[in-house]
């Protein structure tokens, strides 16, 4: 081969070199400038180490740089990289120095989320803190938020999450069914303002919704076979069935185990739910009512969620216990621990006791 071919080949591969340098730089800002679920975002959260959810005060020197503030987050455990949150101000335009103080952050949030709070001082000193706890349902929410001053009437954000349009992938194509929003207004501590938009609340809640439920989640749903939709009712009636945290996973394969055998679930967590009146202890006629959400008369799951569950919730729906339990029963009122077998006599028996003590 002569030295002209040679200089020709090298020239070549120089030129498809810089060709995929300039692709993977392309991809890189893309990567970190969408919001949709794409593989910019799975990149991302592969470098970035997604946090689970924890609160964290951190202090904030008056005129603190970028840098310095990264640093801290940094150490705090709030991001992962250092050098990757300066890519992501760099290429998201955060500049300027900071306001200093004490702020609270959540080690889930993401860039654009920890900004905002590191520059609100102004607002959050006038807004109104609030937890929406585990297993609380539209209507709790509602009665939380006026209770609050957050928002004038409940009934009206129960109409606005019921009837308004909300841009979430996830929304697409759920059924027909009341409360539609029932089990994606995630339960975590939030900041608004006196008096907000029913619908900016809304927003934000399923906005946390999208950012908990990972990649991770999607596609253990997809081994199991299950939908975003099917996942968020299982965690729900395990946030309304079960107190115990080491329970969580049994409960599930519970609820698993009687789907694959096509058997009514009999959650009594799902009839509670369509009752005007929560009742200490369902009666027999209750047991007989006419509802999608009755698993007592109907096989499968119920026509939505039942509540909006937490991340641990959703976990065990996603991560069911490796056991054969079909049945599960409350063995302590007090502490709510519960009785699990895969024997069917032996479940009637722990049921008769813990009736007999009414």
């Amino acid at each position: 081969m002569n030295k002209q071919a040679i200089d020709l080949i090298k020239y070549l591969l120089g030129m498809i070199f810089n060709a995929a340098v300039f692709i993977f730089i392309v991809w890189l800002i893309f990567s970190f400038t969408q919001d949709s679920y794409d593989v910019g975002r799975a990149f991302a959260a592969a470098f970035t180490n997604e946090r689970a959810p924890r609160e964290v005060e951190i202090v904030i020197p008056d005129g603190a740089a970028f840098d310095e503030v990264a640093e801290i987050l940094y150490e705090n455990d709030i991001i992962s990289s250092v050098w990757l949150f300066r890519l992501e101000k760099m290429l998201k335009g955060a500049t300027g120095d900071f306001e200093g103080g004490t702020f609270t952050v959540n080690a889930a949030m993401d860039t654009n989320q920890l900004m905002a709070a590191l520059r609100s001082t102004d607002i959050v000193g006038q807004g109104i803190r609030v937890t929406i706890r585990e297993g609380s349902t539209i209507r709790d929410i509602g009665v939380v938020l006026e209770a609050a001053g957050v928002i004038e009437d409940a009934e009206e954000f129960v109409r606005v999450a019921d009837e308004e349009d909300f841009p979430f992938p996830f929304l697409v194509n759920l059924p027909n069914r009341p409360n539609r929003l029932e089990g994606y207004l995630f339960p975590d501590t939030y900041m608004f303002m006196p008096n907000s938009d029913p619908w900016d609340i809304a927003m934000r809640m399923l906005g946390r919704f999208d950012q908990i439920f990972t990649w991770e989640h999607r596609e253990r749903a997809y081994e199991l076979s299950l939908t975003v939709d099917e996942v968020v009712i299982i965690a729900s009636i395990i946030e309304k069935e079960i107190r115990v945290a080491e329970e969580r996973a049994l409960a599930s394969a519970v609820i698993h185990n009687r789907l694959k055998l096509g058997e009514p679930l009999g959650m009594c967590s799902t009839i509670q739910y369509v009752l005007d009146k929560r009742r200490d202890r369902l009666l027999d006629e209750d047991l007989q009512i006419d509802s999608p959400y009755n698993t007592y008369i109907h096989a499968g799951l119920p026509i939505g969620p039942i509540a909006n569950p937490g991340l641990a919730c959703i976990d065990a729906a996603l991560w069911p216990a490796n056991v054969d339990y079909r049945w599960f029963v409350v063995s302590d009122e007090e502490t709510g621990e519960h009785y699990f077998t895969n024997n069917y006599d032996d479940f009637l028996r722990a049921r008769t006791l813990y009736l007999q003590r009414f």
